[in-house]
């Protein structure tokens, strides 16, 4: 089972673009942030910025309408990674 849930804040206005097939798709990045308290009581942060691609018809059509930089949001589904060799 591949299942994720990322609860975090929008951190750039999600983008539209279009498949090879003319099929709209949306992508966007959401912000985590873990803290933390070392041995010597002081606190840490550090923030991991997650892209999410929505494919959904119905998803994307409340992405444009509702969604913007900075809200809070909870997002479930499939973690994948993609892999490239640049040409240098």
């Amino acid at each position: 089972m591949n299942k994720v849930t990322l609860i975090g804040n929008v951190s750039r206005a999600p983008k539209t673009y279009l498949t090879h097939h003319g099929k709209e798709y949306m992508t966007f990045f959401v912000e985590t942030t873990d803290s933390w308290r070392d041995e010597t009581g002081e606190w840490h942060s550090a923030t991991d910025r997650h892209r999410v691609s929505v494919f959904r018809e119905s998803t994307v059509r409340w992405i444009k309408d509702v969604l913007k930089c900075g809200d809070p949001i909870s997002v479930e589904g499939k973690l994948t990674y993609q892999h490239w060799t640049d040409k240098f």
